[in-house]
């Protein structure tokens, strides 16, 4: 558009040279394009071409100048226009010789100064960006001068192409303007890339909308122009018309004019009142206005005009000759007058006046008739041009709405197939385990899906809209330095691309992760590019199973290496019908040498390390092989001269046949096994002599005790029936050896009833439950009571905790201990008896029974449990030396065990244990 205006110029300024007025003009008779006019428009062509580059070059600046140069030539022609001044630039170049009266040739039209002032402003202002408003100003001023005028030319509008308000602009500068207005919009538009970005994102119902509405705009502008010639064409029929009329209408009233003036002439002659000469006067002077308007009238008519130059003339001389009748009459006297009336020139003389009007009205009137039919047509023609007009706006107008309906239809449909596409999507993009990332052609984030918000720490609508690198920010995991981000090589290439090794994405709040990932193109339906889209996934746990692989491998080839048990893996070779025949080693630990004898048997067949190999190895592997069932068991290797404990299960793809085996060399154990049972065989049958003779022992004791009973009972019996009756005749001596054998009787019954009770105790069931072991104390105390015959002793009892156990058993414990620790305080004032218990290990509890008795010497504390076993005579303490190795038997039932402690004359404490026993109970002293 800068070349067509910069060539537009030069081509008006070589007519300028030439003289020529066809190029000066175009349209003949109308306006002349001034030389300062095609200046302007040559430099601010040139200028908006050097212009269209970017930056700040010689070549912008040079454009720049230029604009400022033909802004100054505009403001200077309006100063010229304001201030009436006179400053010699309208005819620097050429003298302007057209033959139309202007007082200033060739000064240009203060329409174009305008346009030039502004435009020149605009182009300077055009590499500028903060400025680049002004150009849009400049370049739409422009563009709307140069469309006004040229519409004026295309409609023939004279109010708009002449100087009716000022100096017109000619029809090829309206069209200079035009492109240079249209150029710098579209240059400053191009400059703004957000500009043509919107203009190219506009839809195709909107673009469609935007051509259609031009198209009937310019319709509208053609078909205003037929109107609007058509309506001057019908006003001019119509005023013609109205001429016509008006001709007819004075050429009546000069006739007229002129009949009154002859009359009231012929009037004075007769009657020779004044007033009737005055009044001929005023009619003939009205019958020569009359006569002079419609000279002007007809002067558009070359016929009608020469019929009203005789006319006039005929009028003139029939006006002169009444005047002169006048004066004939004043002068001579009536005779006079009526001699020159006789004469009849004057009416000779009206008869043509007659003759001449009647013809120029006849021929009015026929005028009339024809211009009256053609303001008819002219009339039609512009209700035809209207309504043409209206429905050529209508049909444009509509068909505009039928296409952006249309349009609208398929948009709606298209939005409907793409709401739910995105909802497809939508829920596609929610489904997917990785995080999407999806941007634009310029790298900006435009969709995440949840994955990513997670891992990015940002939502969609925060990184909507901002640049990948912000919300995917990554980093090189060993080198810690910014990773590059592939959306630029992906938008250059189309191609997919991948992110380097060992990446971290750094989220929002600064977490770190590493992650893969990959970079893909976005394309439509024809292959161009749209966006990119990111899809990553967090190998945090992968990571960590890779590691934890890593651990497993290490320790199984650990496990496999250390293990002391034979490890193998083998493949099962088959034979005709899926019979196992034989199988290849694969894979052996280190004991398996060890535990086989067998070397270098990794790719060897055990028929080739064994031939005589048992064939119910290669059935049994052979089975785990088909069926993957594992199998445990054990089975003599006969060649090998072992045998194997194994556990055999299938290895692997099932098709590969593969068996894993775990064996261990069993032959020593077997050994020891066999001899074990050997020894059981005899352990059974000494059990067995034991059970007969502990049967026989009991059978013994019960026939012993029995009868030693019977006699006992008749020694005790007769002692005590002699006393009885030799009371009297015994001597005293007599009657202490009678009752030293009575004692003694009862204390061998005694015996006899300590020992069968210790007897039971070994054989007797235990009945076990869970007891408060302070209520059986204090049982036993009270039982206690009566033997202790009011003595005084002080009893000091623990909280003690619940136990479980045989409580008859246990009682006769309590029994034995305490009745020992009441027996051997005797003498002591006040005797002192402490009960308690302490913790003791693997929830053990440690029970004991303290005294301030007589004690005992500690190097005889081995023998305190023993049957029949006293530290003390029987003298001084009774008993039968049973109650402590019944103790000792009944605690060794309850699987605890029982030592004591003490000195001579510092009493002792006796000691057993028995197991904890958690219940929950309130804390309580006594």
């Amino acid at each position: 558009m800068g070349l067509l205006t910069a060539a537009l110029g030069v081509f008006v300024l070589v007519g300028w040279v030439t003289e020529h007025s066809g190029i000066k003009s175009v349209i003949e008779g109308a306006v002349d394009m001034k030389a300062n006019t095609a200046v302007g428009l040559l430099l601010s062509g040139m200028a908006l071409c050097l212009l269209d580059s970017r930056g700040q070059g010689l070549r912008v600046r040079v454009g720049q100048a230029m604009g400022l140069a033909v802004a100054l030539l505009g403001l200077v022609t309006l100063g010229q226009f304001a201030f009436g001044w006179s400053l010699g630039i309208d005819e620097l170049l050429f003298r302007d010789t057209s033959g139309f009266f202007t007082p200033h040739p060739g000064r240009m039209s203060p329409y174009s100064a305008v346009a030039f002032a502004t435009i020149g402003l605009g182009l300077a202002a055009l590499p500028v960006r903060a400025l680049r408003w002004l150009a849009l100003v400049a370049g739409s001023l422009a563009l709307l001068i140069g469309a006004f005028s040229f519409i004026g030319y295309l409609w023939g509008a004279s109010e708009v192409v002449t100087d009716q308000f000022a100096s017109p602009v000619a029809v090829h500068t309206a069209f200079g303007f035009i492109l240079i207005g249209a150029g710098t919009l579209i240059a400053c538009l191009a400059m703004d890339g957000r500009a043509i970005g919107k203009f190219r994102d506009l839809s195709s119902v909107e673009k469609r909308s935007l051509a259609g509405f031009v198209a009937t705009l310019v319709i509208l502008l053609i078909a205003g122009g037929v109107t609007y010639r058509a309506t001057v064409t019908d006003a001019e029929s119509a005023a013609m018309v109205v001429h016509t009329q008006q001709v007819r209408v004075t050429l009546g009233r000069m006739y007229g004019a002129a009949s009154d003036a002859e009359s009231q002439q012929r009037s004075y002659l007769l009657g020779g009142n004044a007033s009737q000469n005055e009044d001929f006067r005023t009619h003939a002077a009205q019958a020569m206005t009359e006569a002079g308007t419609l000279t002007q009238l007809v002067a558009d008519n070359p016929d009608q005009s020469k019929r009203m130059a005789d006319l006039r003339t005929a009028l003139q001389e029939r006006m002169e000759r009444l005047e002169r009748l006048a004066d004939i009459f004043e002068t001579s006297g009536l005779a006079a007058a009526q001699e020159v009336v006789r004469e009849g020139e004057g009416i000779k003389l009206m008869a043509e006046i007659r003759a001449m009007v009647s013809e120029m009205d006849s021929t009015e009137a026929a005028l009339l008739t024809a211009r009256e039919a053609e303001a008819a047509r002219d009339g039609e023609q512009t209700l035809v041009s209207l309504l043409v007009t209206l429905a050529v706006a209508v049909g444009g107008f509509l068909i505009l709405f039928l296409g952006i309906r249309r349009e609208m239809n398929s948009r709606a449909r298209a939005e409907d197939a793409l709401r739910r596409s995105e909802e497809s999507l939508s829920v596609t993009l929610h489904s997917i385990g990785d995080a999407v990332l999806a941007t634009d052609t310029e790298g900006r984030v435009t969709r995440m899906n949840p994955v990513a918000e997670n891992l990015t720490g940002w939502n969609q609508a925060d990184a909507h809209g901002l640049p990948i690198a912000e919300v995917f920010r990554i980093i090189n995991e060993e080198t810690r330095k910014p990773a590059i981000i592939p959306v630029d090589k992906v938008l250059a290439s189309g191609e997919v691309q991948g992110l380097a090794n060992h990446t971290v994405l750094i989220a929002r709040e600064g977490t770190e992760r590493p992650i893969a990932d990959s970079a893909a193109p976005i394309r439509d339906r024809q292959g161009n590019i749209l966006g990119v889209v990111l899809v990553c996934r967090d190998v945090s746990a992968e990571r960590a199973a890779e590691k934890a692989l890593r651990d497993s491998e290490a320790r199984y080839r650990t496990l496999f290496e250390e293990i002391d048990e034979g490890f193998c893996i083998i493949e099962m070779i088959f034979g005709p019908e899926e019979k196992p025949v034989d199988y290849r080693f694969l894979e052996i630990n280190p004991s398996f040498e060890r535990q086989t004898g067998l070397s270098d048997a990794v790719g060897k067949r055990m028929r080739e390390l064994a031939p005589e190999h048992e064939e119910h190895w290669f059935e049994i592997y052979g089975h785990i092989a088909l069926t993957g069932e594992s199998r445990r068991f054990q089975n003599r290797a006969e060649q090998l001269h072992r045998t194997y404990d194994v556990y055999a299960f299938r290895f692997g793809d099932p098709t590969k046949r593969h068996v894993a085996i775990l064996f261990n060399d069993i032959t020593e154990r077997r050994r020891t096994e066999e001899h074990v049972a050997h020894l059981n065989a005899d352990l059974q049958k000494q059990a067995a002599q034991l059970e007969a003779a502990n049967k026989e022992l009991e059978a013994f004791s019960y026939s012993v005790s029995h009868d030693l009973r019977a006699p006992l009972r008749h020694v005790q019996g007769y002692v005590e029936m002699l006393a009885r009756d030799s009371q009297d005749v015994l001597p005293e001596k007599s009657r202490r050896y009678l009752c030293t054998i009575s004692e003694a009787a009862r204390d061998m019954g005694q015996l006899i009833d300590d020992l069968l009770s210790f007897s039971r105790m070994g054989r007797a069931e235990l009945h076990e439950e869970t007891f408060e072991l302070n209520e059986l104390v204090d049982e036993v105390r009270g039982e206690l009571a009566i033997a202790a015959g009011g003595r005084d002793i002080h009893w000091t009892v623990a909280t003690l905790p619940p136990v479980r156990g045989d409580q008859a058993m246990l009682k006769q414990v309590l029994v034995n201990l305490l009745g020992n620790a009441v027996k051997y305080t005797r003498g002591r004032t006040p005797a002192v008896i402490e009960i308690g218990c302490a913790p003791g290990a693997d929830g053990w509890l440690e029970f004991f029974v303290r005294d301030n008795g007589a004690g005992f010497d500690m190097k005889y504390a081995d023998k305190l449990f023993g049957v029949f076993q006293r530290l003390h005579r029987a003298d001084e303490f009774e008993g039968t030396g049973i109650g402590l190795a019944n103790v000792r038997r009944i605690i060794a039932r309850h699987e605890g065990r029982t030592w004591a402690e003490g000195k001579p004359d510092a009493g002792a404490t006796v000691y057993f244990t028995l197991k904890a026993v958690a219940i929950d109970r309130p804390a309580h002293t006594r």
